[in-house]
């Protein structure tokens, strides 16, 4: 992948974020996450910003 801006960095004032990655939709469905119930908004989300 190419970079294709800066980031000013993760606002995470609860320090839940254990790890940032590049994952496909297909890795997020197998990833524990801390709020399950979020899963198919995410999904959605990512789906609507692609590229075919």
């Amino acid at each position: 992948m190419d970079r294709i801006s800066n980031s000013s960095g993760i606002n995470d004032p609860d320090q839940l974020i254990e790890e940032m990655a590049w994952f496909s939709l297909e890795d997020l469905a197998g990833i524990a996450h801390a709020y399950p119930e979020d899963e198919k908004l995410i999904e959605k989300c990512l789906k609507s910003q692609m590229i075919d």
